[in-house]
């Protein structure tokens, strides 16, 4: 239950896409709970950074008792890179003339996808649309390898 609340209370405070984890859970107990007593837990942040959060959850009885008290580091799994992100990356820190070349190999790399697309696809008209798209990506590399 407390690694529950802190992993909840972590993802309530995540950037968007980025995920948690447990990295360490502690747990003193101090009293027992009988069998079907209500018990009730409360978990508050110790800490809120950006690359792990720390949450402690006390856990009581129905008299107000504590039974157990739970300190848990959760790590902030970042958000993954967008696909976008991805891309630019490629191209960082190159030259124009790199850029370009990488350009053509991407725009070439397209072509043969359209084409293997085409081959699998049973509607003609498709097929000759995929085959077209993959002619433009041919004549894209072309236009960047006469430049270079």
């Amino acid at each position: 239950m407390a690694d529950f609340l802190g992993a909840a209370g972590t993802s309530l405070n995540l950037p968007e896409g980025a995920g948690t984890t447990t990295l360490e859970s502690k747990t003193n107990f101090l009293a027992a709970a009988a069998v079907g007593q209500r018990i009730e837990a409360t978990c508050v942040p110790v800490h809120k950074g950006k690359s792990t959060q720390v949450w402690r959850t006390t856990i009581t009885r129905e008299d107000g008792r504590t039974i157990a008290t739970v300190t848990q580091t959760q790590m902030v799994l970042a958000a993954p890179p967008s696909n976008q992100q991805l891309l630019t990356n490629l191209f960082q820190g190159k030259s124009l003339a790199e850029q370009k070349a990488l350009l053509g190999q991407l725009e070439r790399a397209g072509a043969g996808l359209y084409r293997t697309f085409a081959e699998q696809e049973p509607d003609d008209e498709r097929k000759k649309e995929l085959l077209r798209a993959a002619e433009k990506e041919e004549e894209n590399a072309r236009t960047l390898e006469d430049q270079a």
